[in-house]
């Protein structure tokens, strides 16, 4: 795929990517789901980070649900005034309540927000979306940039050594997402067909 412009590349693919049913999205959620549960990686970690996804998006719950209480799970809250992510640990599913932008989020009578450095520290693997992505690991969001800016904080200013794992379709992967020098690429990418690792 040759596009000219990081907008042009966000836009053609999230059309395509839209264009998937309700049972696509279960059946190629699932099969990235067993690539995650494969690695690894994940197998030891403890704490997670999670996104909690919307629309189209590669589906998380069903992920969320089957290891809590195996793990640590934290899912992010979107403070919009601040442009930017804090991080929740959850213990039900049961906790979310629709927030900004649609995206579920924990209830504020369930809330239990650390601190960025604590999370730095502690987690294992963050689990990202994204909207493109290519096999470097630089990964094209939605422009507002709330998973850049927590990204390059909790590596480049806490010194996280957090694996960052992006979950995507083959659809969304992509020759060139015209990364900028703020950019932060992520370790691995799973699709529903393969595992690719970014570190090489």
């Amino acid at each position: 795929m040759i596009l000219k412009s990081k907008s042009g590349i966000r836009q053609e693919v999230l059309q395509k990517r839209n264009k998937l049913r309700f049972e696509e999205v279960e059946i190629r959620s699932e099969q990235v789901g067993n690539n995650l549960f494969s690695l690894q990686e994940f197998n030891q970690g403890e704490v997670i980070l999670f996104y909690v996804a919307k629309g189209s998006e590669v589906s998380t719950l069903p992920m969320i649900e089957s290891v809590i209480g195996l793990k640590r799970v934290f899912v992010p809250i979107s403070v919009r005034r601040r442009r930017k992510l804090v991080y929740s640990e959850i213990y039900s599913v049961d906790e979310l309540e629709l927030g900004a932008y649609g995206i579920l989020r924990p209830r504020r009578d369930s809330r239990r927000i650390f601190p960025l450095e604590q999370l730095a520290s502690e987690a294992d693997l963050v689990i990202v979306p994204g909207v493109v992505f290519d096999e470097k690991g630089f990964r094209t969001g939605y422009g507002a940039g709330f998973y850049d800016r927590f990204l390059t904080t909790l590596r480049y200013h806490h010194g996280s050594s957090a694996l960052f794992i992006a979950l995507a379709y083959e659809l969304q992967i992509v020759d060139d997402t015209f990364p900028e020098k703020h950019d932060v690429p992520v370790d691995m990418i799973i699709t529903e067909k393969r595992i690719i690792n970014c570190r090489r």
